[in-house]
């Protein structure tokens, strides 16, 4: 499980800028880069992307699959500037693991 946030317990230095929500546009281009690496969005709430990969088949490349869709991730933030002028940020995090979910609504796995 990917999970990319802004929101970040520690306040950011002043050169950071982490967005409370993800503009629009770049949601969209991280639905583009997940869908062409044939992993699962989970959800967007905010500024939290959560991406699946090994879910509903198991895939033996996993890891590396979410690894490079994090750094693909991170170099398309990049183009994202806040209202300063800052390019934005964001904190990433891998898990690997047993994971638990179930059905909100008729198919969207949670």
């Amino acid at each position: 499980m990917l999970v990319i946030s802004s929101q970040h317990p520690i306040p950011a230095p002043s050169r950071i800028s982490f967005p409370a929500r993800l503009p629009f546009s770049c949601s969209a281009q991280f639905d583009e880069l997940t869908e062409a690496a044939g992993l699962m969005k989970v959800e967007t709430v905010g500024a939290v992307y959560v991406a699946v990969a090994g879910l509903p088949t198991f895939r033996a490349d996993h890891s590396a699959a979410l690894a490079t869709l994090a750094l693909q991730m991170m170099d398309k933030l990049e183009e994202y500037r806040d209202g300063s002028g800052r390019p934005l940020t964001a904190l990433m995090g891998i898990h690997c693991g047993p994971v638990i979910g179930g059905i909100i609504g008729a198919q969207m796995p949670r």
